[in-house]
């Protein structure tokens, strides 16, 4: 019974499947690219696990810009919130296209949500 509990409870957690997948914390290692995509991608956007009861009860993972960059730290392992509140691509960033802002989510970090069973929408 508590297996059936812990998947549950972990269902529609965004930030545990986050934390447990090994592809996202590879890249975070990897990657300050990545981490800053992922910050973005968790400000003012909502995800929802591909499930049918979590889709049939209409809810969503959100956070705050505070926890976003506070959870990619913690995945990271070091810094803090700070190191992502405040980031925005500099120039040469955006010149070179290293950052895909043609939507509210960078491709590679949709499609890596999307193999953990996320969907997003912007909040309104």
């Amino acid at each position: 019974m508590d297996a059936l509990k812990d998947t549950f409870q972990h269902l529609n957690d965004l930030e545990w499947a986050l934390k447990t997948s090994p592809t996202i914390q590879r890249k975070c290692q990897d990657r300050q690219e990545y981490r800053n995509k992922l910050y973005h991608a968790l400000c003012n956007i909502e995800w929802q696990r591909n499930n049918a009861w979590i889709v049939l009860k209409d809810m969503w993972w959100s956070c705050s810009w505070r926890y976003a960059g506070g959870l990619v730290a913690d995945i990271y392992g070091q810094g803090d919130y700070m190191d992502y509140y405040l980031w925005r691509p500099n120039e040469e960033e955006l010149r070179l296209g290293t950052y895909d802002f043609s939507g509210p989510v960078d491709p590679e970090i949709a499609h890596d949500l999307g193999q953990l069973g996320f969907h997003y929408r912007e909040m309104e």
